[in-house]
């Protein structure tokens, strides 16, 4: 016996230690055999046989494996009530494995009352001063915050942590998570002063606790980088993502899970700075690394096949992003089912992609089974629920179709202003779609204090040099300009470009947009010599981030040409048209390399307006020009003869 005791020891210490370095694959045989010598040297009805059960699960939920993970969680709580009563905190803990279980899975109807269970037993068996206690409050907080309750979870997150500082003082690690939990709220109901110093101080306790080069260290400096890049703040994200993926790399190895997250991590930052070059190479890394640690089936791997396709898309390339998507919703689909939120998010990601290529009929139906989910397992007042209908308003606006985009709309800024309050930067956001819609409308009157009150809110939440802030005075600029206040639209042009200079550097796409747009202006009141230099740096940002086989570079050299055309200079006019246009058929044959016949003629669809620019251009000037008139001829062969080719297809 006590050589089978101590071999179960040893059992145990290697899965706890294979599960610390990220090894699940091979952590789960030695977790089975450790379940099963404690089943025969204690028996089915034993609390120990219990937690080898808990274990088991816990490594299979790690590895994706949901429908192993399920039954071994409630087997075990079975036997822990048996055998130690249903008012002990052996069994409270068993509800919470179990609670945490159905929250990964999306199913927040089952683990509310477990978790709220688990809560009472611990109340009455522990006392209200317990760290216990408090890890209950903490969880079902964590819960009500993924449910996007937030008044629900405040309360107690603060509770919890009175409690933690109570008992164990304001240096131990549970304290110092109990702050993170809080400041990660704040972030997400927009309260970023709240935020900061909570985040701050929470890392400083894990660094005295436990060490600069301490995996919960890592985590903490991640959250304060998540908050500064929430805050548009990259300068200050920047090392400390690099700081949180350095100290993860050297604690737990570069093939665990939790050094791909750090990568993951830092690589949404480049993407978010314009940097794609610099986030490829990591998101990469990220994805063979969970490949081979938790295999292709894992929601994990699929958020990183997703991530690497949102990349893809913003480079242009949508023939590499689409099977991405669809690979990362079928994932996600089969290992956490079609009523999980995250699955939304897929189709929602495959829908946007679909709406860049034109194709609104495959968008649709995608976007409204997201909302749909969405509304479901969220409810219809979670903001998630509430971008939804922001998302589907936004597709009907690019249809055209402007009457049913607006109650939606409506109803999405009702959901914000509930939800997160009306001075939150989300409901901002919500006055800003509303307010473009009035614009594309014509109702200017309408749109104006709706861009305004959405200005304010996000000078005030996120400060006056947030790329957000640029992009309200951006838009009340553009405003303006069709109203033909251009004295009004210039100066506010001029504070956004300079906010994202600052805020974002000179070569990223966002600043290169805001040349673009005072060129604009400048080209309506005709001061034809301060617009071309504008346009040329704009062009020249978007060769830099984006190549020369971009769609933005193709609309740069058409905004150029624009303006040659205007100071008679038609040969230069027609050589970027052209070169714009070849760009164009490049991305033709990528679509029609993937998509249907619907999805080619919605492309072909959306790029008439250049094409009758070009043709226009050479009509009123060019009409003498054998060479331009024969590119014309060319262009609408060409144009027919693919139209043709996506019928037959």
């Amino acid at each position: 016996m006590d050589k089978k005791k101590k071999q179960l020891d040893r059992l145990n210490k290697t899965a706890a230690d294979l599960y610390q370095r990220g090894q699940y694959v091979q952590a789960i045989p030695i977790a089975i055999e450790a379940r099963d010598l404690t089943r025969q040297l204690l028996g089915k009805l034993h609390p120990d046989y219990a937690t080898s059960l808990n274990h088991l699960a816990v490594l299979y939920q790690k590895m994706g494996n949901y429908a192993a993970a399920e039954p071994l969680l409630r087997q075990a709580s079975v036997i822990d009530r048996k055998a130690l009563g249903a008012d002990h905190p052996g069994y409270a803990t068993d509800l919470s494995i179990l609670a945490e279980f159905y929250q990964a899975i999306g199913n927040y109807a089952a683990a509310e009352p477990l978790l709220r269970q688990a809560s009472e037993i611990n109340r009455n068996a522990l006392g209200e001063d317990h760290p216990g206690y408090a890890t209950d409050l903490n969880n079902l907080a964590l819960l009500y915050q993924d449910i996007g309750n937030y008044a629900a979870a405040e309360p107690l997150l603060r509770q919890a942590s009175t409690i933690f500082r109570t008992a164990l003082g304001e240096q131990h690690p549970d304290y110092a998570q109990s702050l993170n939990n809080l400041a990660v709220l704040y972030r997400q109901m927009g309260n970023y002063v709240a935020a900061e110093p909570l985040h701050r101080q929470a890392a400083e306790i894990w660094r005295t606790a436990l060490g600069e080069q301490h995996p919960d260290y890592a985590q903490s400096l991640n959250n304060l980088a998540a908050l500064y890049q929430t805050m548009g703040n990259y300068a200050q994200a920047e090392p400390l993502y690099r700081q949180a993926f350095d100290i993860a790399g050297t604690a737990l190895g570069e093939q665990h899970p939790a050094y791909a997250t750090t990568l993951n991590n830092l690589a949404l930052l480049y993407q978010a700075m314009g940097n794609y070059v610099a986030a490829e190479p990591l998101y990469r890394q990220a994805f063979d690394i969970r490949r081979t640690a938790l295999g292709e089936q894992h929601p994990d791997y699929g958020q990183s096949l997703n991530n690497l396709a949102l990349l893809y898309q913003a480079m242009g390339n949508y023939v590499a992003a689409e099977p991405l998507l669809r690979q990362a919703s079928e994932i996600r689909r089969t290992a956490l089912g079609e009523q999980h939120p995250d699955y939304a998010q897929s189709l929602h990601n495959l829908a946007t992609l679909y709406q860049a290529m034109g194709n609104y009929a495959a968008a649709e139906p995608l976007l409204r089974q997201a909302s749909e989910i969405r509304r479901t397992a969220l409810g219809e007042q979670h903001p998630d629920y509430a971008q939804s209908l922001h998302n589907l308003a936004l597709l009907y606006q690019a249809m055209g179709n402007y009457a049913a985009a607006e109650p939606l709309l409506r109803q999405a800024l009702d959901i914000a202003g509930t939800a997160l309050g009306e001075q939150h930067p989300d409901y901002g956001q919500s006055l800003h779609n509303l307010a473009l819609l009035y614009q594309v409308m014509g109702n200017y009157a309408a749109a104006e204090p709706l861009y305004r009150q959405a200005s304010e809110i996000w000078r005030t939440a996120l400060g006056e040099q947030h790329p957000d802030y640029g992009q309200s005075l951006n838009n009340l600029a553009t405003l303006y300009q069709v109203m033909g206040n251009y004295a009004a639209a210039e100066p506010l042009y001029r504070q956004a470009s300079e906010i994202w200079r600052t805020a974002l550097g000179e070569q990223h796409l966002d600043y290169g947009q805001s040349l673009h747009n005072r060129a604009a202006l400048y080209q309506v009141m005709g001061n034809y010599a301060a617009a071309e230099p504008l346009l040329r740096q704009a062009l020249d940002i978007a060769r830099t981030a984006l190549g020369e086989q971009h769609p933005d570079y193709a609309q740069s050299l058409n905004n150029l040409a624009t303006l040659y055309a205007a100071t008679n200079r038609a040969a230069t006019s027609l050589a970027l048209m052209e070169q714009a246009n070849a760009i164009r058929d490049r991305l033709i044959g990528q679509v029609f390399s993937i998509g249907s016949e619907r999805e080619r003629m919605a492309y072909l669809a959306t790029l008439r307006g250049e094409r009758d620019g070009f043709l226009s251009l050479v009509s009123r000037v060019l009409s003498r020009d054998h060479s331009a008139v024969r590119a014309a001829l060319d262009l609408v062969l060409r144009r027919k003869a693919l139209g043709t080719e996506a019928l037959a297809a």
